[in-house]
């Protein structure tokens, strides 16, 4: 079908069916095509179906003298702060796209919105970087100097006309935007094209403070067009797009500047007509004495958002790196502020405060951001790209309630920047330019031609109104609920000379119900109504100076960062939301729905009734009949908040929120079939062409069984396999049958419950969790009666299965299973963040905390570490990998994987900006800047280890094989401590000799059974991996340097993940549950050096949770480990900081081996040292003293003690209980050489000092405490 020469007209259909085009009849051409575009240039030019199709005509007749149109082209690109390259290609969209102004009349060229005559026009044209392309959207808005019309190009929906076929379709006008939904003539849902709910324009940046930046806007800075990809860039020719490009690339574009000041012109004259409309008779000469409707939608603009406009944080000097002016937007509505609605009396002070922050490393913006909330920009990708970890956000937790009509699906997206990137700090959505001129119309006294009237509102009533939460200057439920007492039409009261607007809503809330509670909006608005108002300004003096003080606290940063997030997500369920690379995202946005702002400064979880007004109100915006008017709840508040439904309410405002759904974006592709960034479909019309993640109507036969019997989510090699483990492990368990049908069905709410909180599987794979997506298809399926087959009827419980959030986790991985954007994550952060490279960075800070404050020789040990690395977690706003130092390929030689990973040996990488710096993970800072051995201001390693397995046999190769081949013997080590029953001796607990009624000098030998312990035992062999790394010199063997290398964080979470198996597999365990792990707050989220409080420190009972519980786990490691790690044991009595108790207060005897004995090395009464030492036994008659368990078959074992720093300018270590003064033993198994040992053995003992390793005399250390071994047999 040959295009139409006339627009279409489509018809909203406000249910699930699909929109309707129609061809518009003779009577409705000649009452609505009245303006240019519609009337005049697309009749003769409907063949245009491409950008550059529409725009060359108009480009033509700009040129020259007797140009008969003006032409200013812009551009917008969500993307365009990061660099489109070849590695991205293929999943990175910019969303690049242009505005164009085309303005003229009789008389020539004019500028936007001049309107010199009334047969004046302004066109505003949009479309996609594909310039030539038919199925990217294309909008034109067309101004005739009175309203608006919008017109799309776009694929018809019209019986009888074939798929595919292009037209002109006419969307309605600006005024459609208030008609009542009732109307037939009412051709949108809310607004033109479903977002443009108050008919004008929209520019989200709409409204540019002092130096704030523009941030995806072409305008001063920054420039978005160098980041383009060169074949956008070729396609922008001077030849292919003469109106885009001059000299250079896109040179003939204008700046967002410009463009601003023609935008808020025509929303200003916008404005003004719609006054006109609504409050003068039909010759718009007389105010009306009485107004039939529209007034709600009027005041609408003062008691509810809207609309937003973007701002971001701006340097107060753009040449220096200093302080960054923050949005003044988010604590106050800075656009009222500015156009003084409220008269002389404006609860406005006259004087504001500057808010502002520090952009610097370690300041509480950079912890805010991206330790305690994790800011990131996301992109939606399908499918994932290669390498790339996804991040999930399921349908199901937005707070529109969820429903597969609504087209609501998961969107699996990537982390594009795991900052707010570039020029993108402390982005929020503040007041909007159409609000406060909505505002300004109704304060503002009518003039007519004959006569006045004035002000709808009184300045006394507005101000009651704004003083109703102004510190939520958008989305305030609190002014919100107070719109549904304000009556749609008024009338004219000639005695008083007022409209009845003011009395009648005063009237209205005075006989509310909820005026009873004192605290309600409607109380302190009628409060507000009866104070004295010129004591406003001082109030919000006061709130402002509050703010201000707290700006400068890491813990009022995160308030703010988090209030911004809660305001960004209600934002994002609503119309025409299509900046996902311009909002960030907050992953670690914690457990409530809503937050707001209080009079102090502080920001609290919203109230329940707030919960109710948002997901009613956001519901219906984001469904198939919208409603920007909030549903009236006075009358149903005070029963429904004690009834049990409110207690839902309640309940779910403090489920985790990953994510909000948002709206049909028009740049990511055609308007009809595009999928916007991070965003649902609300109608058929505009469903993705992608299928849904979630099936509508799933049965067992085609959905559920496949889940159990092959989970679809996992690689192909793997389904089958995993799913037979899990039917035949619930078989012997359950007993339950997940083949069957009945089984599954009888038990489908509590799977549901099992896999959805991650108890079930019970696995180490975090790939095997039911993803969101997964679980959302196996509620849908009880919710729909359990169907076997598509034959059986869908019955629907009258209880929808509670959905629950997926637990969030970060997931530590194996370094060698990082990809390539994942170490790239981590090098920055160490550079950026904890600035591994400054002396005055948060990095010294760490090492110092670690220096002064760790724990060893006690039960806390491990607790503590797993609390340090939290912390920097915390900070880096990413997970840390583990080092598998246990991996079975790690002990071999000749492997690729023995010895350090190659990311700790790089010498340099390229940073996200562009330079090549040296490689974080190898040049940090050690501690003051000087490694321990004086020879650098880096830390330092085995050199063995760093150079690397030589290539040709030698000296060189033997020393590299020695190395390797001594690290094996540390795995038997751990795998002892792994076999522990016995956790620890708790903190406090005596010697245990009350297992003795008597003591005697001549006890029977066989009393002397060994208590071994899991600490004691994993102890030793994590001192000696420290000496391993370390070397005689290194940094990693001394207490004092060890935290200042990066590769203790990846060695640590090596030896984590051991614990956290320990942990899993004895879950019995007895712990010194409140005993406080110093200087860390709870979840180790926090540190303070100063809290006299245990109450508020983290504490061994919590760190001894699997890490689940404490917000992490552990992805598989890349090659398996050399030790079985799954058996399940039984819990045991605790001990403490010991490898072994004996059970006897002599001196161990040198005992006659028996059957039943085996033969250990025991070390007593050990205590730190401030240096460290090598401890090597060897059996008597030793060849040879090389420390190597393959080529010199006399060495028995290495014990290595860790010093614990000698401390530097007298200062002493912050924490003095940090070493246990308790005495502890250490053990050295040798069993191996039960046949040999016998015949006795000796020790070398060195002491590793800044020059190297210095052997000790032996009368010099048989006089050290812990240094003497004895043999000994136990049991």
């Amino acid at each position: 079908m040959a295009p139409s020469p006339w627009p279409w007209m489509r018809y909203f259909q406000r249910t699930p069916q699909e929109d309707i085009d129609t061809v518009p009849d003779a009577a409705f051409i000649q009452a609505n095509f009245t303006d240019f575009f519609g009337s005049i240039w697309l009749p003769q030019n409907s063949n245009a179906m491409t950008f550059d199709g529409v725009l060359r005509p108009f480009w033509n007749t700009s040129q020259g003298a007797s140009a008969k149109n003006s032409f200013s082209m812009f551009c917008v690109a969500d993307g365009g702060r990061w660099q489109a390259t070849t590695a991205n290609s293929a999943w990175f969209n910019q969303h690049i796209r242009f505005v164009v102004l085309v303005a003229g009349g009789p008389n020539g060229s004019e500028s936007p919105f001049q309107d010199s005559t009334p047969q004046s026009w302004t066109l505003c044209i949009v479309g996609s970087q594909q310039l030539t392309a038919t199925d990217r959207f294309l909008q034109v808005a067309s101004w005739d100097g009175k309203v608006f019309r919008y017109y799309g190009r776009d694929e018809l929906q019209a019986q009888g006309v074939p798929d595919g076929t292009l037209g002109w379709i006419y969307q309605g006008t600006s005024a459609d935007a208030f008609l009542p939904d009732s109307t037939d003539s009412a051709s949108s849902y809310l607004g033109p094209f479903n977002g443009h709910v108050n008919g004008s324009l929209l520019m989200k940046e709409l409204r540019k403070y002092a130096n704030l930046p523009w941030i995806h806007w072409f305008g001063t800075s920054p420039d978005p067009v160098p980041n383009f990809p060169q074949s956008i860039l070729d396609s922008f020719s001077h030849d292919l797009a003469p109106y885009l490009t001059g000299e250079s690339p896109c040179s003939l574009l204008q700046s967002a500047e410009v463009m601003m000041g023609y935008i808020t012109e025509g929303i200003g004259k916008w404005m003004n007509t719609r006054a006109t409309n609504n409050f003068r008779d039909s010759n718009k000469q007389q105010y009306l004495d009485f107004i039939p409707n529209g007034l709600k939608r009027w005041v609408a603009h003062i008691l509810l958002t809207t609309t937003i406009n973007i701002a971001s944080a701006a340097l107060q000097d753009p040449n220096k790196h200093n302080d960054m002016d923050v949005p003044p937007g988010h604590f106050y509505n800075q656009e009222l502020a500015t156009f003084n609605i409220g008269g002389k009396n404006s609860i406005f002070p006259n004087f504001f405060p500057s808010f502002y922050f520090s952009p610097s490393v370690g300041a509480p913006y950079q912890t805010a951001a991206n330790k305690n909330l994790q800011l990131v920009i996301l992109q939606d990708v399908n499918p994932v790209p290669p390498g790339m970890t996804p991040v999930v956000l399921p349908a199901n937790t937005s707070l529109a309630a969820p429903d597969p009509k609504t087209g609501l699906v998961n969107i699996t997206c990537v982390v594009v920047d795991s900052s707010e990137g570039p020029d993108g700090q402390f982005t929020i959505v503040q007041p909007s330019f159409e609000d406060a001129q909505g505002a300004r119309v109704l304060m503002t006294q009518m003039s007519p031609v004959n006569g006045s009237k004035p002000a709808f509102l009184s300045y006394q009533t507005f101000n009651a109104m704004m003083m109703v939460d102004p510190w939520n200057p958008i989305y305030s439920w609190r002014r919100g609920v107070l719109l549904q007492y304000v009556p749609d039409s008024a009338t004219f009261d000639s005695t008083t000379g007022t409209y009845d607007l003011d009395a009648t809503f005063v009237k209205n809330v005075t006989a509310s119900p909820m005026c009873k509670d004192s605290t309600s909006p409607e109380s302190l608005f009628l409060a507000n109504l009866k104070s004295d108002q010129t004591k406003f300004p001082n109030i919000f003096t006061t709130y402002l100076n509050a703010v201000q003080s707290r700006l400068g606290t890491v813990d009022g940063m995160t308030d703010y960062l988090r209030l911004a997030e809660s305001r960004r997500r209600i934002y994002r369920s609503l119309p025409l939301d299509e900046f996902a690379l311009t909002l960030p995202w907050a992953l670690n946005y914690g457990t409530e729905q809503y937050w707001e702002m209080k009079s102090d400064g502080t920001v609290v979880p919203m109230d329940a009734r707030g919960v109710n007004f948002f997901n009613t109100w956001r519901t219906s915006v984001s469904g198939y009949n919208p409603q920007i008017i909030p549903t009236p709840d006075a009358d149903t508040w005070n029963s429904t908040r004690s009834s049990s439904s409110a207690e839902i309410i309640s309940t779910q405002s403090h489920q985790p929120l990953p994510a909000i759904a948002c709206q049909p974006s028009t740049s990511a592709g055609r308007l009809r079939k595009s999928g916007c960034p991070i965003s649902k479909r609300r109608h058929a019309k505009v469903m993705s062409t992608a299928p849904l993640r979630t099936p509508q109507t799933p049965t067992w036969n085609d959905d559920i069984r496949v889940l159990f019997s092959a989970p679809p989510w996992l690689p192909k090699g793997q389904q089958q396999q995993v799913g037979q483990n899990w039917i035949d492990q619930m078989k012997y368990w359950g007993p339950l049958d997940l083949c069957s049908y009945e089984a599954v069905k009888a038990q489908a709410e509590i799977i549901y419950q099992h896999c959805a909180s991650q108890s079930m599987p019970i696995t180490s794979d975090p790939t095997q969790y039911w993803p969101a997506d997964v679980l959302e298809t196996f509620a849908t399926w009880i919710d729909q009666g359990c169907r076997q087959s598509t034959d059986d009827p869908i019955t629907r419980l009258k209880s929808p299965v509670t959905r629950l959030a997926a637990p969030a986790y970060v997931t530590r991985k194996d370094v060698r299973n990082l990809t390539a954007d994942e170490i790239q994550i981590f090098r920055v952060a160490l550079d950026d963040i904890l600035g591994v490279g400054s002396l005055q960075g948060k990095w010294q800070e760490l090492g110092q905390l670690h220096a002064w404050w760790c724990l060893h020789y006690q039960e806390g040990t491990f607790p503590w570490h797993r609390c340090w690395l939290r912390y920097v977690e915390s900070l880096i706003g990413s997970p840390i990998p583990y080092w598998n130092v246990f991996a079975s390929d790690a002990g071999d030689p000749t492997s690729q994987f023995a010895g350090l990973p190659q990311i700790f040996l790089d010498e340099t990488y390229i940073h996200p900006d562009g330079s090549t710096r040296p490689n974080p993970l190898k040049y940090a800072l050690a501690y003051q800047g000087l490694s321990k051995d004086k020879t650098s201001k880096y830390v330092q390693r085995n050199p063995k280890l760093v150079n690397g397995r030589p290539s040709q046999p030698g000296p060189a190769l033997d020393a590299w094989n020695e190395e390797i081949n001594l690290f094996a013997t540390y795995r038997t080590m751990f795998q002892q401590a792994l076999l522990q029953d016995l956790f620890s001796q708790p903190e406090g607990i005596g010697m245990p000799w009350a297992n003795f009624p008597t003591f005697s000098e001549s006890m029977d030998p066989t009393v002397y059974h060994a208590q071994h312990s899991f600490d004691g035992y994993f102890e030793q062999p994590h001192d000696n991996g420290h000496g391993w790394v370390g070397g005689s010199t290194g940094d990693m063997s001394d207490n004092t340097y060890t935290g200042f290398d990066p590769i203790f964080m990846v060695y640590h979470c090596g030896l984590d993940r051991l614990f956290d198996i320990y942990l899993n597999t004895h879950p019995n365990i007895t712990v010194t549950a409140q005993f406080p792990l110093k200087p860390f707050g709870s979840q180790a989220l926090s540190v303070n050096y100063t809290n006299p409080s245990p109450a508020l420190n983290a504490t061994i009972g919590e760190m001894t949770r699997s890490s689940q519980s404490i917000g992490y786990i552990y992805g598989p490691p890349a090659c398996p480990d050399n030790f079985g790690t799954s058996d399940r044991r039984q819990a045991a009595k605790s001990t403490g900081g010991f490898s072994i108790r004996l059970l006897n207060k002599q001196s161990l005897p040198l005992l006659t081996k028996t059957a039943t004995q085996k033969p250990i090395i025991i070390f007593k009464d050990v205590a730190c040292t401030d240096q460290s030492y090598e401890i090597d036994v060897f059996l008597n008659g030793a060849k040879s003293t090389v420390a190597d368990p393959v080529s010199n078959p006399d060495f028995v074992g290495r014990l290595f003690r860790l010093g614990m720093g000698i401390p530097h300018d007298d200062n002493e270590p912050l924490n003095k209980g940090r070493c246990r003064s308790a005495n502890v033993t250490r053990v050295l198994q040798v069993e191996n050489f039960a046949d040999k040992i016998k015949d006795g053995f000796f020790q070398v003992v060195k002491r590793l000092e800044s020059s190297g390793a210095v052997e000790v005399p032996k009368e010099e250390w048989k006089n050290m405490r812990g240094f003497v071994g004895e043999l000994a047999w136990v049991v």
